[in-house]
């Protein structure tokens, strides 16, 4: 499930509320049955948590913060090697196993610091934007885990601003904004129940023609694409068309019957 939102929209709050970092007024959390506010060890036990800074120890070598967690987490010394084998193969870090993490770029410690929350194979793991500021190719390796510990029956509950990752991830979208939500749905019932049509601002500048002039040629140096949704979501394409004005209206009307054109020089 994703909590969506923009920037400073309360997500952090509320999944603070899921681990028990942050007091709620009203309602109920219950772990595979286990009622968090009274039984909140027990519950812990399930869960795990990614938060966005990667407080990692940076002396250590992967290996060795992976090898410490599993001690904590009280998994038989047998098993921790397989385990290691394990993470490792899932998050593609054979290569920088062995080196001390104060070497290792953003991309890599992201991809420690998840795979230290998924150790004891929690029952529900909780990630605050589990791939802000990575590169697409590792953002993809870690949506590939992620998706394989969904099918897998586990419950994966992410903080997330990016659309890309809704859509790669989530089955349940909950939109939240200023501190409240606004919708709870999968990701195409909240399109069709919200979408209200396509929006279009065009402005043309054409080097050195005047008003009268540009009556007779449209050359669209940039067209402002916004698809939204009423709440929140939306999303920014960027188009360049050569065309001249007839067709740019074509264009218009073939997205949508009830697209309004405005040109402005």
């Amino acid at each position: 499930m994703a909590i969506f939102g923009s920037h400073h929209s309360g997500k952090s709050h509320v999944a603070g509320q899921l681990i028990g970092q942050t007091n709620f007024a009203f309602g109920d959390i219950f772990v595979d049955g286990i009622e968090l506010k009274y039984e909140s060890k027990k519950a812990f036990a399930k869960m795990s948590f990614v938060p966005q800074d990667h407080g990692l120890w940076e002396t250590f070598t992967p290996r060795e913060i992976l090898r410490f967690f599993c001690m904590l987490r009280g998994i038989v010394p047998n098993d921790i090697k397989g385990i290691l084998r394990d993470l490792s193969s899932a998050f593609i870090m054979g290569s920088y196993m062995d080196k001390p993490i104060r070497g290792l770029g953003v991309d890599r410690r992201r991809k420690v610091n998840i795979a230290l929350a998924l150790i004891a194979q929690p029952t529900v793991t909780i990630l605050e934007e589990p791939t802000r500021g990575l590169e697409p190719r590792t953002s993809r390796e870690i949506w590939n885990v992620l998706r394989y510990k969904r099918f897998l029956g586990k419950t994966i509950i992410f903080t997330t601003s990016n659309a890309i990752e809704l859509e790669a991830l989530a089955d349940r979208v909950l939109i939240y904004n200023e501190g409240e939500m606004w919708a709870f749905g999968n990701a195409q019932y909240l399109r069709s129940r919200y979408t209200k049509g396509f929006y279009l601002d065009v402005k043309l500048k054409i080097d050195g023609a005047t008003a009268e002039e540009a009556k007779d040629k449209y050359v669209a140096k940039k067209i402002l694409f916004n698809l939204f949704i009423n709440i929140i979501i939306y999303a920014f394409i960027v188009y360049s068309l050569y065309k001249d004005s007839e067709n740019l209206v074509r264009f218009v009307s073939f997205l949508h019957e009830d697209s309004e054109l405005q040109l402005s020089n």
